[in-house]
C-alpha cells in the first residue's frame, strides 16, 4: 500500500495444518496484524500496537465457531493485562468475565456481569 502496509495472505491448500487460512499485515517495520482461521471455525486475532497509538501493546482476541466473540487478552502500555471472556454459549450465570493483572502478572481484581446485568467486583 502507499502508506507502507503490506499484507499477506497465506491459503492452507494442501490441508496439511490445523487452520485455513492466515492473513498478516506488516506496519512500521513489523507484524501489526494477524488474523488466523482455523479447520473447526475458531478464528484468532494477534493484533500489536506498531505505532504506539492504542493505551496497550498487544491484543488477542479469540472467537468461536460462528464468529462469535469468546476471550480477549490485552497486555497494556504499562504492563498490566486484562481478560475478558465472553459466555458465548449462555452455559453460565454470568455474560462476561474479566481478569486484571498487575505488572507483575498477579490477579488484583475480577469483574462479573450477569445474566441480569448486575455487576460483581472482587478484589484479589
Amino acid at each position: 500500500y502507499d502508506n507502507g502496509r503490506r499484507v499477506v495472505r497465506d491459503q492452507d491448500q494442501g490441508n496439511a495444518n490445523n487452520w485455513s487460512s492466515i492473513t498478516t499485515t506488516y506496519a512500521a517495520g513489523g507484524v501489526d496484524y494477524q488474523d488466523y482461521i482455523y479447520d473447526d471455525g475458531r478464528r484468532v486475532i494477534f493484533d500489536s500496537d506498531q505505532t504506539n497509538a492504542a493505551p496497550w501493546l498487544q491484543r488477542t482476541t479469540s472467537y468461536a465457531p460462528g464468529n462469535i466473540l469468546d476471550v480477549q487478552d490485552t497486555k497494556f502500555d504499562n504492563n498490566t493485562r486484562q481478560i475478558y471472556d465472553w459466555d458465548q454459549d449462555n452455559q453460565f450465570v454470568w455474560k462476561t468475565f474479566e481478569t486484571f493483572y498487575s505488572s507483575n502478572n498477579v490477579a488484583i481484581s475480577q469483574r462479573l456481569t450477569y445474566d441480569n446485568n448486575q455487576v460483581a467486583v472482587f478484589y484479589l
